[in-house]
């Protein structure tokens, strides 16, 4: 199968569609590698939990820097994931620039209308990295991980409107009416 890039800049770095070759080529280093140790099949679920059309992998001369994309959980909403390689520090600005790109693509072209993303609350690289991609913090939740660490949801919300349950949530049963009591 061929990888042809969908981004290539100026240093040689490409961004393909994702394939399962790649999660399982890409070097890691800590702490990536101990949510290996406490999930030891982690790439294949990575893989088959993935939404294939919304999954990609920055490359740099054939070698994996970096697999993400989103998790399907319902209809309009998904879970980003990322498995960072351990030199993508090399190149994080070319994948940062283009990994938001995507994302923001896939908000705006209406495929999903929100795209969540959990970050542990002890790793500064990746909170700065998703908050650098437009994920904003939503929450802390307590004794998320698998090692009993906390994690932050973030989120990135479409701006092409406001479904019913959101304006539903924000408007309540009795605002925006007029109430008289008698």
């Amino acid at each position: 199968m061929l990888n042809i890039p969908l981004y290539r800049d100026a240093r040689g770095v490409t961004i393909t569609k994702m394939r399962l070759e790649h999660l399982h080529r890409i070097e890691l280093k800590e702490p990536e590698l101990s949510y290996e140790r406490d999930m030891p099949h982690l790439r294949r679920y990575l893989y088959e939990n993935a939404d294939l059309n919304a999954s990609w992998t920055a490359m740099k001369t054939g070698k994996p820097l970096l697999c993400f994309g989103i998790r399907p959980a319902w209809k309009n909403v998904g879970e980003a994931w990322l498995l960072p390689g351990k030199d993508i520090g090399d190149y994080a600005i070319s994948v940062v620039r283009y990994s938001r790109k995507f994302f923001t693509e896939l908000l705006q072209n209406g495929e999903y209308a929100r795209i969540h993303i959990t970050v542990r609350a002890d790793n500064d690289t990746a909170l700065k990295f998703a908050k650098v991609l437009g994920f904003e913090v939503e929450g802390i939740m307590r004794n998320f991980g698998p090692d009993g660490v906390s994690c932050y949801m973030m989120a990135r919300i479409s701006e092409h409107g406001i479904s019913q349950g959101t304006q539903a949530a924000s408007t309540g049963p009795d605002r925006g009416r007029s109430t008289t009591t008698r």
